[in-house]
């Protein structure tokens, strides 16, 4: 078995994990004239295939149009409460995205600008190196490699091969589960739809049609078991039959995953594996991409401050919202949707979800009682005092 030791006069940045994010970061980093490597454990980039779905804000994070990954568009939202509906038509579109494809897309884009992928190359341990640190790897033949570098960003997604080692383990995490279903004739491919129902999940489940055949039909759960039974019982009642599913665990986001150090090597977190994910939604591709644009432009400039503040300040806002949501009833939900006349309608159709701050404000402009109906709803003060921010639920 061959060892080989890879050095740059340039001091390469090391990614581990072909991610979104991490092959985002890739491309920004050797467009900016860094030497990168991305090592990826998995030979095949974008696997598993996951159907997403995103707003208009993706637009402005990649480097080419995501038009290729895109399957779909919904320009309508409906909303269901346990005794309400109501029916949004978004200003714009949301996306609805094929991830295998468009972190492909993020791959050659990522070499493109002269980032070295090394697929099939398995993260094994990490050791002090004079001024950085040597990162062992495993490829897929047998082959064991060292690359010696002063910078690693992990990007490996939730309780990835950085995490142990380091100690960075999530301690808390939820479950998406959804399952791939053949569109109802009575569901409009333009339209998404969603149900909340705090008696099954404390989150929400879709309807996301993906083309005019099928859909994907899932939900949130706070551990796999109650996703796939609260899931069961929901295929169930709707008649709905699937012929696949898509899982992954998703971390909740708790505060901004600081930089490390091993001897001179500086270590960073992006996307999942930071937990960059709304805690709203559990939505991450968006944020997770946003992260590897500050975290870019920090290494690049020096300036690792402010480049990360306004993204955990986001994040931060989404957690707070959540742990409101979490404590609302059956009840609580159908006063939700009684609140949306015409102001706030304008509001929900004209703002997106990764515009909560503005969105916050206009609504509560638009309509004060949604103020009452948070201080009415169960224990929202015991919420704040309990340190909302440290993400404990």
């Amino acid at each position: 078995m061959s060892i080989q030791t890879k050095a740059a006069e340039t001091a390469p940045i090391v990614v581990v994990g072909a991610s979104a994010a991490g092959l985002l970061a890739a491309y920004l980093l050797a467009k900016g004239g860094r030497a990168v490597r991305l090592c990826e454990k998995n030979e095949q980039l974008g696997s598993p295939a996951r159907t997403l779905i995103v707003t208009r804000a993706i637009d402005n994070l990649l480097p080419f149009s995501p038009s290729p990954a895109v399957t779909n568009q919904t320009r309508y939202l409906r909303l269901f409460s346990p005794g309400r509906s109501l029916t949004l038509e978004l200003g714009t579109s949301d996306r609805i995205v094929e991830r295998e494809r468009l972190v492909q897309m993020l791959g050659r884009e990522a070499r493109r600008a002269g980032a070295e992928l090394l697929l099939g190359c398995r993260f094994v341990h990490l050791e002090p190196d004079r001024d950085g640190a040597l990162v062992h790897l495993e490829h897929a033949s047998g082959q064991r490699l060292q690359l010696r570098t002063p910078t690693i960003i992990a990007a490996h997604g939730v309780s990835g091969e950085l995490s142990s080692p380091l100690g960075h383990n999530h301690s808390k995490t939820a479950f998406v589960l959804q399952a791939v279903v053949a569109l109802p004739s009575a569901v409009p491919e333009d339209t998404t739809q969603v149900w909340f129902d705090p008696a099954s999940t404390r989150y929400f489940y879709w309807l996301i049609p993906d083309s005019q055949e099928r859909g994907v039909v899932g939900l949130i759960a706070d551990d796999e078991g109650r996703a796939r039974l609260s899931l069961q019982r929901f295929l169930a009642m709707h008649n709905l039959e699937p012929s696949s599913f898509q899982a992954a665990p998703v971390p909740l986001y708790c505060g901004s995953s600081r930089p490390q150090r091993l001897a001179g090597a500086q270590i960073f977190w992006v996307g999942d594996a930071a937990a960059q994910v709304k805690a709203t939604t559990m939505g991450g591709l968006v944020t997770g991409l946003q992260g590897a644009e500050a975290l870019s432009r920090a290494i690049l400039t020096g300036d690792q401050v402010r480049a990360s503040c306004i993204l955990n300040g986001r994040l931060a806002l989404h957690l707070l919202v959540r742990k409101l949501l979490n404590a609302f009833a059956a009840d609580d939900y159908d006063r939700l949707l009684d609140l949306v006349d015409g102001k706030v309608r304008s509001v929900l159709e004209r703002r997106t979800r990764d515009e909560l701050l503005p969105m916050l404000l206009s609504l509560v402009a638009a309509q004060p009682r949604f103020v009452e109906l948070v201080m009415r709803s169960q224990p929202w003060r015991e919420c704040l005092r309990s340190h909302w921010w440290s993400g404990s639920n």
